[in-house]
């Protein structure tokens, strides 16, 4: 989800867990910016700033309070919610430092309109932000807009992601101690899959489960979606690599999975505490199950476990239960009990 909300998970040493977790954190901080600007909602827009937050226009070379901004800004919200013009904007990372409780940010950021006749308007602006974690909640401290830029470096710039390197982070998650614990074959001789089923796995990164749902289901067809571009391409060439044709790793978005058909199964392990706005992304998933389909959760437990995310992120089962069941799911009995994780088996209640 972020970001991010963020899909992608961290299966080692704490301190990697940790870091993924602040990471994840701020791109959901940014993913709610993002909606609130293409939403024209002004108030969430402006939550996600500290109260008082500055900012530094490096184009006009003025420091300001984030109030005065807002003023300023306040017409392109409006214009947005009224339906006069759309509003987009994009990040893309050049660096990202961070600790528990604090963040330096810098890259470029792409705001765009479009009017009633199709027009668009483009600015690409380097950037530096500073953020503040406050009671569990990140707020930007400072946004820095040093100067402008064009689309031309905009489209030269990767994107530096902590899963740019994705061969590194596959030997993180597919080492051989995991199967130890997360036990994938028990795991998915449980969920009793048909040969021919359509499975989906949210959250796939390099394909620790997609690859062995693709081993079972050799007449079916198993989609790994992520939205990290990097993990999609290296999943997708993985699964050519093995000759795994019923395998596809698809891009999906924080707030839709974007799956290509309606699926029998769809698994996530280790990646529903990261979602954000999980009510509205549950009922949104409906359109991508079959009527008899199964929804699959497999998160951490609470406790102090020697892998997982800190106590803080975990969720426990009665909380995912209930928040899917209010989202329209019934559980269903599963009988597999992992060492540090919990299993919860739902299909639609209608």
């Amino acid at each position: 989800m972020k970001k991010l909300f963020i899909l992608t998970l961290f299966l080692s040493l704490q301190s990697i867990w940790a870091d993924d977790d602040v990471t994840a954190e701020l791109d959901a901080a940014w993913d709610k910016l993002k909606t609130t600007v293409s939403k024209g909602d002004f108030r969430s827009f402006k939550s996600v700033y500290h109260r008082d937050a500055i900012l530094v226009n490096g184009i006009t070379n003025k420091s300001y309070p984030i109030k005065d901004a807002f003023a300023g800004w306040k017409q392109g919200f409006e214009d947005t919610r009224s339906g006069k013009i759309s509003a987009h904007v994009d990040v893309k990372f050049s660096q990202r430092l961070t600790d528990k409780t604090t963040a330096h940010e810098t890259g470029i950021f792409h705001y765009y309109t479009i009017d009633k006749e199709g027009k668009q308007n483009d600015s690409y602006v380097h950037f530096e932000s500073l953020w503040i974690k406050k009671n569990i909640k990140w707020f930007m401290m400072m946004e820095y807009q040093k100067s402008r830029t064009d689309k031309v470096e905009w489209d030269e710039n990767g994107v530096h992601h902590r899963f740019d390197d994705a061969e590194k982070w596959a030997g993180i998650f597919e080492k051989p101690k995991r199967d130890d614990w997360q036990k994938p074959d028990e795991l998915i001789h449980s969920l009793g899959i048909a040969a021919d089923a359509v499975i989906t796995d949210i959250g796939s990164a390099t394909g620790y489960f997609p690859v062995r749902f693709a081993r079972v289901a050799t007449e079916g067809k198993v989609y790994g979606v992520d939205i990290e571009q990097t993990l999609v391409d290296y999943l997708n060439n993985r699964a050519k690599k093995e000759n795994l044709s019923n395998l596809v790793s698809i891009l999906g978005q924080p707030d839709d999975p974007k799956i290509p058909e309606k699926s029998d199964l769809v698994f996530i392990c280790n990646t529903y505490h990261h979602i954000r706005d999980r009510g509205d992304y549950f009922e949104n998933m409906k359109q991508y199950m079959q009527p008899g389909g199964r929804l699959v959760i497999v998160d951490f437990k609470k406790g102090d476990l020697p892998v997982g995310p800190p106590d803080e992120h975990k969720l426990p089962p009665g909380t995912v239960t209930q928040e899917l069941e209010d989202a329209g799911y019934r559980q269903v009995s599963h009988v597999l009990e992992l060492p540090y994780q919990y299993v919860l088996v739902f299909n639609l209640a209608n």
